[in-house]
Parts: C-alpha cells; structure tokens; sequence
C-alpha cells in the first residue's frame, strides 16, 4: 500500500511514520507500506489564522499530493493554524492543526491535533500583511523559542513537541482510513 504525504517536513514525516506504526500494530495488518513525500502548495497564507482556512490548507494538500501520486491509496494533508477564541473579556490564540486523510475515491477523514496558547502580540505580527513569516518563525527571530518549526516543544518546556500533537490525529484518521 502505498502512502504520500502533502509535505517533506521533517516533522510531520517522522510524526506520520510513528503514527502509521503504532496503527498498523493495533490493527494486527502486517502489510507493507510505502511512504513517498511530496511537496505541494496549500493554497493558504503561510500562517493561517482561521480554523477554515487551515481546514482549507490540509484539504489542498491532501487532494494535491494525491493528484501527484496517482499510485497512492491514501494521501495525508497537514496544516497548522492559529485560532482566535474569546471568553468575553479576553482572546486567545490556539495553535492547532487539521490532519486530513483521502481516499481516491474522496472520502475524508479529519482530525486535530491538541492546541497551544501562542502569544497574541507574536500572532499580531505575523498577521499583518507584510508578514510573511509564522509565529513560530517569528518567535525563533526573537529568540523566545529555540526553533521556529516547534515551538510547542519551547511553549511547553520541553512536554510536548510539535511531532508529538501530530501523532494522535494521525492515528485516528489512519485508524479510520484503513479499517
């Protein structure tokens, strides 16, 4: 079975073959898997700010590397994004990502990671519209995480990396995909 993913980060790559796995050892299936990345466009900022526009984002790439490797039978899109909640008096800033499996013949499987509180002044920044960099990069450059593509694993002291919010979701949309 052959399975490509929307993207050649490092992260979700690793956060994928961990996920697939663990899955393949609850579901007792020994086949062979192979895993083949692809670099596609989402088609969303790169720090998307709204739920239905990293929904969007996962959605493209899932549907793009699908389209780019018509051999798979299953394609993965990953998309984080930053989320605006309110409690009335207060705004938060909810880091998550959609994780969407798809079938060739379209159906969808969609999960989320957990979420982290971003810095509402870093997803100011990053929203403007000559920002072109994410809050994580943004707060890479400011120094207030070690790395700009996982700072959860800094937000969180080292509890939680960004590989590791990626592998629930994965295994629930793996489970479901391939039962």
């Amino acid at each position: 079975m052959k399975i490509v993913l929307g993207s050649k980060s490092k992260i979700k790559a690793e956060a994928l073959r961990q996920a697939l796995t663990e899955v393949l050892e609850l579901i007792d299936e020994k086949s062979n898997i192979e895993l083949e990345l692809t670099e596609v466009k989402s088609w969303v900022r790169p720090q998307p700010m709204k739920a239905d526009e990293a929904l969007r984002g996962a959605m493209e790439r899932a549907g793009r590397s699908l389209r780019a490797c018509p051999e798979a039978e299953l394609a993965i899109g990953i998309e984080n994004g930053v989320h605006r909640f309110s409690d009335m008096i207060n705004e938060y800033w909810i880091d998550f990502a959609f994780v969407v499996a798809l079938t060739p013949l379209m159906i969808k499987y969609v999960s989320t990671s957990c979420g982290i509180q971003f810095p509402t002044n870093i997803v100011f920044l990053s929203e403007s519209k000559q920002a072109q960099d994410t809050c994580g990069q943004i707060m890479e450059k400011l120094k207030m995480v070690k790395d700009g593509k996982d700072p959860h694993s800094s937000l969180t002291f080292g509890a939680l990396s960004r590989k590791e919010s990626l592998i629930q979701p994965l295994k629930v949309v793996l489970i479901q995909a391939l039962s």
